[in-house]
């Protein structure tokens, strides 16, 4: 937008400095001509009088030329003519022959764009002959050389200032504007601590500023209410949940055949509803975190949760792998505990959906100034629709397997709060891929003792 207000600006000043410089240096040049001809009449018509008196006193063409030659400014070409059209003195070169016969034929002088020629009778009344000058138009060409050169110099200076001025107001009218589409985006990528600046810029730029700042804070105490609210209904719901699980296994023990077996699908059900009731809180407070960036050994942490979840995966006929051809990854900048959850979640999902005989595969890349987090399984996989909605809360492609629909949300939040992405692509050869791409530190990571991590199926 900068750059557009200042072209708009510096075409509004190119054309206004066009507009009063082109004219005022055609104005100019015109008055230094008139100037320049009236100098020149008025030097023919003193060396008319000199010639007057030298014919009228019956002098010799030699004391005319002698006279004029005295009195003829350098660079003048004058000639006397008498009555008869004879030229009878001159000083420099003759005139050109048309003048002379426009002279004699009593026709107006034709001139020429490098001179200027005046013929101005002389005596009154009767006249006694003509003189006939003719001045060369250098000197007029350099004075409008230089009033064009001034006036150029002039416009520059104009506009270079213009210019300057055009820069600092396109900012000033700009940078608030960016500022506010930085805080939208910074809301629109989840962090609701982003706010424009509602100080700088034009006043109606300050009041939308303002508007935008307010809306934001009362969006920001909604949603922070409406997490208060489920963290604290989520909280609530445990204890009972607990009781009625201890009712329904005291129950149990007491039953047998289709009874018991109901009691069973009860049970089913409300673990069903304790891991929908953590999936909750987990939501609540992936929601609430905020970004606290410290260096983060990506590796490190990679081999960590696969070391924790390999067991897990062996039971059910599924292998981890991590290919060690690839470059190490740097250090990330993430909240301590953010990747642990992360990787814990998307492992989760994938021993959940990869069957017996599969493969897990993690792999941890640089990319420029990102840290490419890859997870790929051989599991039935997603369509187009499914991983455009996979990171909603309460999305889930498990039916009625016990899935909560949560875990890709929490790492969808988790991973935005420290400015990264996480998508899902499709694997090349079936299966599914989840991408996260964060951003790398420029600091190495210290050892750390294992953070705990966290699932929400």
């Amino acid at each position: 937008m900068t750059r557009r207000v200042f072209a708009a600006f510096l075409g509004v000043l190119v054309v206004l400095i066009a507009a009063i410089v082109v004219p005022l240096g055609v104005v100019g040049a015109s008055r230094q001509r008139d100037d320049f001809m009236a100098a020149a009449r008025t030097a023919a018509r003193s060396y008319a009088a000199l010639a007057e008196e030298q014919l009228g006193d019956r002098g010799s063409a030699a004391a005319l030329a002698q006279a004029l030659e005295r009195a003829v400014a350098p660079g003048d070409r004058v000639a006397v003519l008498d009555g008869s059209g004879r030229v009878v003195a001159a000083i420099g070169p003759r005139p050109p022959a048309g003048v002379l016969q426009a002279v004699r034929a009593g026709r107006p002088v034709p001139g020429s764009e490098n001179r200027v020629t005046v013929a101005i009778a002389i005596g009154d009344g009767t006249p006694a002959g003509t003189v006939v000058l003719v001045r060369d138009t250098a000197a007029l060409d350099r004075r409008n050389g230089t009033l064009w050169l001034i006036l150029g110099v002039a416009a520059l200076a104009a506009l270079a200032l213009g210019a300057a001025t055009g820069w600092l107001l396109a900012r000033w009218v700009s940078r608030p504007l960016r500022s506010l589409v930085g805080a939208a985006h910074g809301i629109g990528a989840g962090d609701p601590g982003a706010r424009a600046d509602p100080e700088s810029g034009p006043g109606q730029v300050r009041d939308v500023a303002r508007a935008f700042n307010d809306m934001a804070d009362r969006v920001a105490g909604v949603l922070e209410r409406q997490r208060g609210m489920t963290a604290e209904v989520s909280h609530q719901l445990r204890t009972p949940l607990a009781a009625l699980r201890l009712r329904l296994e005291l129950l149990a023990d007491d039953l047998s055949g289709e009874a018991r077996d109901e009691v069973a699908a009860m049970l089913a059900e409300t673990d069903r509803l304790a891991r929908l009731v953590d999936g909750l809180l987990a939501v609540a407070r992936a929601e609430a975190t905020e970004s606290s960036p410290v260096p983060v050994d990506v590796g490190a942490v990679v081999e960590e949760r696969i070391a924790a979840w390999a067991p897990v995966a062996a039971e059910r006929g599924i292998a981890i792998e991590q290919p060690r051809a690839a470059p190490a990854a740097p250090a990330a900048a993430l909240t301590a505990g953010h990747l642990e959850q992360v990787l814990d979640n998307l492992l989760a999902n994938s021993v959940d959906a990869v069957p017996a005989g599969g493969t897990i595969t993690v792999t941890a890349t640089r990319d420029g100034a990102q840290v490419v987090l890859r997870i790929d399984d051989t599991g039935p996989g997603m369509g187009p629709e499914q991983r455009a909605r996979a990171f909603d809360p309460f999305t889930t492609d498990r039916g009625g397997r016990g899935g909560t629909g949560l875990g890709l949300s929490i790492v969808g939040r988790l991973v935005a709060v420290d400015h990264g992405t996480a998508t899902l692509v499709e694997r090349p050869g079936g299966g599914t891929r989840v991408e996260i791409r964060l951003r790398t530190s420029p600091h190495r990571a210290p050892p750390t003792a294992p953070v705990p991590g966290g699932v929400a199926s």
